[in-house]
């Protein structure tokens, strides 16, 4: 079994920071060649590390090619130019919540700085004339009120991102005149001026010191994730080896601090590529990260439960486990040992070879993940063999808590599955546009009228451009910052439709309480009052247009980008995006059209396998994506496998809790109706998207305090006293392949 390496909850995304630099190719003529090229290497990381001067900029991934040049001569020569050593992080790991690359800059004197950064941004980044933006980051609000003294505009501006405390803020050349020479010496002036703050080049990281699981290699991984100083933040006190060895080899300053630590990230470190193959020798393998927090969790009572929360198509959330609900009413009440892990593909958990890793990526392979960890909890945490598991998750998690439920029965005793849409993957849920007609519906309860505003705005649209839109149309009219972004002037229009149906869905999903303070509420008011371009406009958060880039999953092999994925309701952004397309195309396929009024309230886009899905997902991932079944069976499989569909599951499990809310449009997939006695399902008429696992407020409505007090109350039946036989099992729990 594989030992996890164990993380205090306040380490930083460190893949957000890109890990490895830009190295020289060495000749392969002579060995002598390739010696030097190594050593210039070395040199390059120990010149970054000195420093003492650092900046940090996002770039795309288009602009992180122009200042690679060929083979990365032009990075080298600008370094050897100035003296600066640059990192790049590496393609397709991008600064968390964007899809944009992460550069940093250490330079040896205040002048280099200046140099490079005005060589950067003018000579490269907005060589571009199509690029408008820097994007810098200020790691505090010191550095951020520096900044601003340089550059005025950023005082109104709101930040692009924020992550771990820090701040991306954008220089915008419009902003500046449209002078771009005069926008490269602000980002120079941005550069220097924060330089005065220390306390932006360091980075605090907590770590629990286990002799057993913290080495000085992964500590060393952690140093090079970071381009400043770091300080660590140690529960126990360290040996005076290791302390030394921290001391010489990390740049690091060292803060003992007391106190239990009790909620910390993990990872099983070598988890299997391919869980399932039969061929010998080494197999590849790749990290998976989850959360263990032990917080209420006493090993020396009889008494507890493990709530295994299933990770979706997201990361791992950044400072602990995602829903206060179990996390914290549910495991202090019952001696609760809580897991919450991150699902393969997303977050840090991606192999080193994403794409072509990509055939990997499937529900049955995540599964077993999941009870590797769970095994792995089992076997590593003292007093959790006496535990029960119930698998949870919302949304597609919670369709793999059922999952989990269903496979692995002898570790999974029960399964909470919150806004699960499993009956789209059975491919029960209605094919008539069930899923935007319940959020069309959902929407005018909310803001009456909402639907005919929405209506009315689409009409204006299409009278105005018919069915097309240009790129300078698109610009200049609709506030779109990068219409090219989208490949062809064919594919505008309905790249922008799509966009405002994702756009509701995300709110529709976030609409609890249903007030006037949710975010249908807010976006039904903006048509009404601003029409489709409004939207356009709310998306853009106060920039003078709207780049898409930003709101769309990573580009296909051709660099275009589509908003239009396997899921009709949004993909999400960045490499997270293209990993959730991934699946839609291959195995989770969701039968969702628009049909325009009366059915909703959109324009009508006919959802079809044969002449949308096949072509668009041969399109972004070629024939791979449909290696392992015909076009005409994949939709069906995993339900042909293993029977989760209405009529067959009382048959084959028990103890599975359906939540769902009454706002949510996923409940046109969703469970809504008792099973069985064991296999139950709670509606939540104000609810809105696993609403109910979030903390509770004073702004609950008595529904959802009633349902959570009730699926408190069923998983506490299901879940209590241990018989001496369950014991007996409990102790001989093994993963069943």
């Amino acid at each position: 079994m594989a030992r996890p390496i164990l993380l205090d909850v306040g380490m930083a995304d460190f893949a957000a920071f890109g890990q490895q630099g830009i190295k020289s190719v060495p000749s392969r003529s002579t060995r002598k060649r390739k010696a030097r090229a190594k050593l210039a290497a070395r040199v390059r990381d120990e010149r970054f590390k000195a420093g003492p001067f650092w900046f940090k900029m996002l770039i795309s991934e288009a602009t992180a090619g122009v200042i690679m040049g060929h083979g990365g001569s032009t990075l080298i020569g600008l370094e050897k130019e100035t003296l600066a050593a640059i990192k790049l992080s590496p393609y397709g790991s991008y600064f968390a919540n964007s899809n944009l690359r992460v550069l940093v800059i250490a330079a040896p004197s205040l002048e280099a700085l200046k140099t490079v950064v005005m060589k950067l941004v003018c000579d490269y980044i907005l060589a571009d004339i199509a690029v408008e933006s820097v994007y810098v980051c200020l790691g505090s609000p010191a550095s951020m009120e520096l900044a601003r003294g340089v550059d005025a505009s950023l005082a109104s501006d709101e930040p692009v991102l924020q992550h771990e405390g820090e701040t991306v803020m954008e220089v915008s050349v419009v902003k500046h005149g449209g002078d771009r020479r005069l926008t490269s010496l602000t980002c120079a002036s941005i550069a220097l001026a924060v330089q005065n703050d220390r306390s932006h080049l360091a980075n605090t990281v907590r770590l629990v010191y286990d002799p057993l699981a913290l080495l000085p290699g992964d500590i060393d991984g952690l140093v090079d994730a970071h381009f400043c100083n770091i300080v660590f933040e140690c529960s126990n006190v360290l040996p005076p080896a290791l302390f030394a060895w921290l001391s010489k080899n990390c740049h690091v300053e060292i803060d003992i601090q007391s106190g239990e630590n009790n909620c910390r990230l993990a990872r099983i470190e070598d988890m299997p590529l391919d869980h399932f193959s039969l061929a010998g020798g080494d197999q590849a393998t790749f990290p998976v990260h989850y959360w263990l927090s032990t917080k209420y969790f006493d090993s020396a009572k009889d008494h507890c439960v493990i709530y295994y929360i299933m990770g979706g198509e997201s990361p791992l959330p950044e400072s602990g486990v995602a829903y206060p609900f179990i996390s914290e009413r549910l495991a202090e009440a019952n001696n609760g040992l809580v897991i919450e892990s991150e699902h393969r593909f997303y977050g840090s958990s991606v192999p080193p070879k994403y794409e072509e890793s990509l055939p990997y990526l499937s529900v049955e392979q995540s599964l077993m993940d999941h009870a590797t960890i769970l095994q792995n909890t089992l076997e590593t945490v003292e007093g959790a063999k006496r535990c029960r598991a119930v698998a949870i998750g919302g949304s597609y998690s919670g369709f793999l808590a059922l999952a989990f439920r269903l496979r692995y029965p002898k570790l999974v005793y029960a399964a909470y599955a919150s806004s699960s849409p499993g009956r789209f993957y059975s491919q029960e849920a209605p094919y008539d546009g069930g899923y935007f007609s319940l959020l069309t519906d959902a929407a005018d309860r909310i803001r009456p009228n909402c639907s005919a505003s929405v209506i009315r705005a689409f009409d204006d649209l299409r009278n105005r451009y018919g069915d097309r839109v240009t790129f300078e149309q698109a610009k200049d009219e609709l506030s779109i910052c990068n219409p090219e972004a989208f490949g062809s002037e064919d594919d505008v229009l309905e790249e922008l439709l799509q966009m405002v149906r994702i756009e509701f869905s995300g709110a529709n999903m976030a609409s609890y309480p249903p007030d006037s303070n949710s975010s249908t509420y807010k976006l039904c008011t903006t048509v009404e009052q601003s029409g489709i371009q409004g939207v356009f406009k709310a998306m853009a958060k106060g920039d003078t247009c709207l780049d898409v880039t930003r709101h769309l999953p990573s580009p296909d092999k051709n660099g275009v980008y589509s908003a239009s994925c396997g899921d009709w309701t949004g993909c999400g952004i960045g490499q997270a995006g293209r990993s959730w397309d991934w699946q839609t195309c291959t195995q989770l396929v969701e039968h969702i059209s628009t049909y325009g009024p009366p059915s909703d309230m959109f324009p009508p886009r006919k959802f079809s396998v044969d002449r949308w899905l096949n072509a668009h997902c041969k399109k972004s991932f070629g024939s791979r994506a449909f290696r392992n079944f015909s076009d005409s069976t994949r939709e069906h499989r995993l339900n042909d496998l293993w029977g989760f569909d209405e009529a067959t599951l009382p048959k084959i499990t028990s103890r599975v809790l359906f939540a769902t809310g009454g706002t949510d449009g996923w409940t046109a997939g969703a469970v809504t109706s008792n099973l069985s006695e064991t296999i139950v399902a709670i509606m939540i008429p104000s609810g809105a998207h696993h609403s109910e696992m979030k903390a509770p407020s004073n702004h609950d409505t008595p529904d959802m305090v009633a349902a959570r007090d009730q699926i408190e109350a069923i998983l506490d039946l299901w879940l209590g006293t241990t018989d001496p036989q369950e014991a007996e099992e409990a102790e001989a729990y093994e993963v069943m392949i």
